[in-house]
């Protein structure tokens, strides 16, 4: 198992969750070593919004400097994509409006129950 990259105050703490501030209130920082470089950030929230940050506005500014991406964007972890598969595609699809449910074409899949589609999509 490979170590995490982030490192932050409290974070071996088993006993604790995460605190984005200390006690005496200042953010508990987050230090990142990825790669050649090292980035500072000023919590764990914050560095999540920053590497998301990427992902969600890049290459993406109108001509007024709004920075607000174009369209909707969800982004889900992979890991929870992985060992949750049925949690979040219910979740998901609840959330934009869908059902989760099948094609009657598909004759994979048992009427009612979740599969899983591992073969192309194409």
């Amino acid at each position: 198992k490979n170590p995490y990259a982030a490192k932050w105050g409290g974070m071996h703490d088993e006993k604790s969750c995460l605190r984005l501030k200390k006690e005496n209130y200042e953010w508990n920082t987050v230090d990142v070593n990825f790669g050649p470089g090292k980035t500072h950030h000023k919590s764990l929230a914050h560095f999540w919004n920053d590497w998301y940050g990427e992902y969600f506005y890049k290459n993406f500014t109108s001509h007024d400097g709004d920075t607000t991406a174009p369209f909707p964007r969800l982004i889900i972890r992979f890991e929870d994509i992985i060992f949750f598969p049925r949690e979040v595609t219910e979740k998901v699809c609840k959330c934009a409006g869908g059902v989760l449910g099948h094609r009657q074409d598909d004759k994979d899949v048992v009427h009612g129950k979740f599969h899983y589609v591992v073969r192309s999509a194409k």
